[in-house]
């Protein structure tokens, strides 16, 4: 509940903040490119070998690798795995690196060229040990090679050169033409060589004289794309395109590198202005007052789930992505950091209430003022916000009561109440054109036709004795939903009211928040206990426990696709509705799956507004917005990325008490785990490639032949097993996406622990034996004892007969 502030002080304060508004639109420029994108960046403080990067690239199993001046490195997003000329490499200075057809790592260093294979390193015999700066592939799997003096062509584990005649090589870079052919680039030419004619080249004619010439790629129309020191070419049909037209200052631009991404943004690495893109006529710079690490570009690489990754010359790597939500606060001009209500008219008009600052309206992508021309009352706070049918604007507000706006003229709605000073904390228009108000204090109120309508009045907590509302909904069937708190959920149906949850097996339900489903559900929220779904009389819970990211929902949107949305104190998560039935259903020692947004993808922060209605809406357009306690958010349900590939873990090492025991030698040489009799505690470290959030990368793993049931951990990559039985096992373990969606297959390694001699199978068969033996020993000389004693006895009988 907002504090209770005099109007003395509160003037003063809302015209500063009008003043401070007005400023910052004025010095605010159109388009703020750095907010499109989050980046994050690594550097030798967080593992990396060298801070000045040459090239990245990202393999097939998700790691990305980095070269740089101090040895490549393999990289899953929390360690970094150096190899140096230590490990097999002809140099540790790198300049470039290419992933092949067969998924093999080529290195392009100071002294000659490698390869990796199966976790080893291999340098290839017959090229000259000069400086290696390109590298490329064919289509037919052979790789290219170019340096100061020449270029080579590998096949079948034989160099053949390349001749260039008259053309100085100092080769650039190397393109496939996805054919027989592979383009060529040179400082100041551009080559096609073709496999039918291989002892010469085709020199290309092209605006480019005088130009140095840098990298070569291929857009997504199949268009050549050269880029250079103050030249950015695009082929058409009919000759050259000039981009650097279209990008502000581009001639001026030193372009090292390009790439283009999936949506046919061309991003342009530069030695001066940091990271260039540039989409149909959009375009923008990512510099260093924009987040990235250094403005000196060397490489910029597009991976397979789009994100964009730059090598800088002296700030380490950088990795970009899209952000997913659209962030309004006081930058923007939403007033107030605290936005209580929203709400979206049917042209798509987003108004947003906020706690101390009244209502604002979004035009061109800025949220102004609303409502505040002469004549018309200042709002303080607002609670509640409500479109009805006739297109007026019902508006709450905290201590000052329901007004109603529409063409232009506000009116004051007297709904009522034991008190003139109530608070209104929902609105909800009903099917008959009525307008439910929720007033804190004194329960559900009707207004239709510019009357109170008693029909609707309550609930009845007590005798005499009225509720907070914190949200309302009148379903496809005509019942009045009221959350309440601490009071519990109630309906209103033709025989009256009745608390929902009493006689269903959850006593003291805490709804804060209500949805109606498409297919007729009813989603409640609730204060600490979780998600609660209304179906067939009957209520369903989920919580932590299940896969839910807080106990506490404080607004539910469901979009086109059938997946729910849940905004809490502890960021905003994605669930499939047919994903929380399907849990119910199975083992539910698994928990459910669900995309979780945090601060990593682009939230101002993870507490959403709660403890009243309206504060998430849906557009015509089919996107959604939720408010937020800095602010509020858009994001569009239809841009979500999909997951395009699976994670892959990979079981790094196992160790024991007494050291390591085991590691990873390729997945062709993938020995079992042997643990020998006492050696204590087995741990075993495992990765998986993200770079989100990669703290955060959630795990399962079990110990097959031990249990069952899945181990779930987020962040570690260490399982510890202590006093293993003696026998044969295997470990699975395997990673979730970020859009929470498992890798159904595994990864799993076989792990023997072997017995101490005593117990072994052989060595109780003997021991058994030996037992059975001496036992036998035993009772044959007492036998034979007691026979001789026997004897004698008779002996001396018959002595004295």
């Amino acid at each position: 509940m907002p504090a209770s502030i005099s109007h003395c002080f509160m003037k003063p304060i809302r015209i500063i903040a009008s003043l401070l508004f007005y400023i910052s639109i004025t010095i605010t420029t159109h388009a703020d490119e750095g907010r499109v994108y989050l980046n994050r960046f690594w550097q030798t403080s967080e593992g990396m070998p060298s801070n000045a990067v040459s090239d990245i690239v990202k393999d097939r199993d998700g790691f990305i690798w980095i070269g740089t001046g101090a040895g490549v490195s393999r990289f899953d997003g929390v360690r970094f795995e150096v190899f140096t000329s230590a490990d097999g490499l002809p140099d540790t200075r790198i300049h470039c690196l290419h992933i092949d057809a067969k998924n093999r790592i080529w290195v392009g260093t100071r002294h000659g060229v490698a390869y990796r294979e199966n976790e080893t390193w291999h340098i290839p015999q017959g090229l000259p040990d000069e400086p290696v700066f390109s590298l490329g592939e064919g289509a037919d799997g052979s790789i290219w090679i170019g340096t100061y003096i020449g270029c080579w062509r590998w096949a079948e584990g034989k160099f053949t050169p390349i001749p260039l005649g008259k053309i100085v090589p100092d080769i650039r870079s190397f393109l496939s033409d996805g054919a027989n052919g592979m383009w060529i680039l040179t400082p100041g030419n551009l080559c096609h060589w073709n496999a039918e004619q291989p002892d010469q080249v085709e020199e290309i004619p092209g605006p480019w004289l005088g130009k140095d010439m840098r990298d070569i790629t291929r857009d997504r129309d199949g268009r050549l794309i050269i880029c250079g020191t103050g030249i950015l070419l695009r082929r058409q049909e009919n000759g050259w395109e000039d981009l650097n037209t279209q990008i502000s200052g581009g001639s001026q631009n030193a372009n090292l590198a390009c790439a283009v991404a999936p949506d046919n943004t061309l991003w342009l690495a530069t030695r001066n202005r940091g990271l260039v893109y540039l989409k149909g006529e959009e375009t923008g710079t990512i510099d260093s007052t924009k987040g990235l690490s250094l403005d000196d570009a060397r490489s910029v690489t597009i991976d397979s789930d789009g994100m964009i990754w730059a090598g800088t010359n002296g700030g380490g790597i950088n990795c970009l992505r899209r952000r997913l939500f659209d962030t309004y606060s006081t930058r923007e001009g939403l007033g107030q950091t605290v936005t209580s209500a929203l709400v979206v008219q049917s042209n798509g008009t987003v108004l947003a209430g906020t706690d101390g600052g009244g209502i604002f309206s979004k035009e061109n992508g800025k949220f102004l003022p609303a409502f505040r021309a002469a004549g018309q009352p200042e709002f303080d706070s607002i609670w509640s916000l409500c479109i009805h049918t006739d297109h007026s604007l019902w508006v709450g507000t905290y201590k000052d009561g329901l007004f109603r706006i529409q063409n232009g003229q506000v009116e004051k709605i007297l709904v009522p109440t034991s008190s003139p000073n109530h608070s209104i904390s929902a609105l909800c228009e009903t099917r008959d054109g009525g307008m439910l108000i929720g007033v804190n204090y004194e329960g559900v109120r009707k207004w239709k036709d510019g009357k109170p309508d008693l029909s609707v009045f309550g609930p009845p907590v007590s005798a005499n004795t009225y509720c907070d509302v914190y949200d309302m909904l009148e379903d496809r069937l005509g019942r009045i939903w009221v959350a309440t708190g601490t009071y519990g959920l109630w309906v209103l149906e033709h025989d009256g009211w009745r608390e929902i949850s009493r006689g269903l097996g959850m006593p003291g339900l805490l709804p804060t928040v209500l949805h109606e489903s498409p297919s007729g559900d009813v989603w409640i929220g609730t204060l600490g206990q979780g998600l609660v779904r209304w179906r067939d009389n009957r209520l369903t819970k989920w919580g932590i426990k299940d896969g839910l990211i807080s106990e506490t929902i404080c607004q539910i949107l469901e979009d086109d696709t059938g997946y729910i949305w849940l905004g809490s104190d502890r960021g905003l998560q994605r669930v499939s509705a047919a994903a929380l039935d399907s849990y119910l259903k199975g083992d539910r020692h698994s928990p459910l799956d669900g995309q979780r947004y945090n601060r990593q993808d682009g939230l101002p922060t993870p507490q959403f507004s709660a403890e009243h209605g309206n504060l998430a809406a849906r557009a015509p357009d089919g996107s959604l917005w939720f408010s937020l306690a800095s602010g509020a958010i858009r994001v569009n349900p239809g841009q979500i990325p999909k997951t395009e590939t699976l994670p892959v873990v990979r079981i790094e090492n196992a160790a024991a008490d007494k050291g390591s025991i085991w590691s990873f030698k390729g997945s062709q040489t993938r020995d079992a785990i042997i643990l020998e009799p006492g050696a204590g505690t087995l741990k075993i470290r495992f990765t998986s490639p993200g770079f989100i959030a990669p703290e955060l990368t959630r795990f399962r793993f079990r110990m097959a032949g031990l249990e069952n049931a899945w181990q779930e951990v987020q962040g570690t990559r260490v399982a510890s097993y202590a006093s293993l039985q003696p026998r044969n096992y295997q470990f699975e373990v395997m990673a979730a996406a970020a859009d929470g969606t498992w890798n159904p297959t595994p990864t799993r390694v076989d792990v023997v622990v072997r017995p101490f001699i005593w117990q072994t199978l052989e060595f109780r068969v003997f021991l058994s034996l030996l037992v059975l033996t001496a036992t036998g020993f035993m009772i044959r000389t007492w036998s034979l004892r007691r026979m001789r004693r026997r004897l004698a006895f008779f002996e001396q009988e018959r002595r004295v007969d």
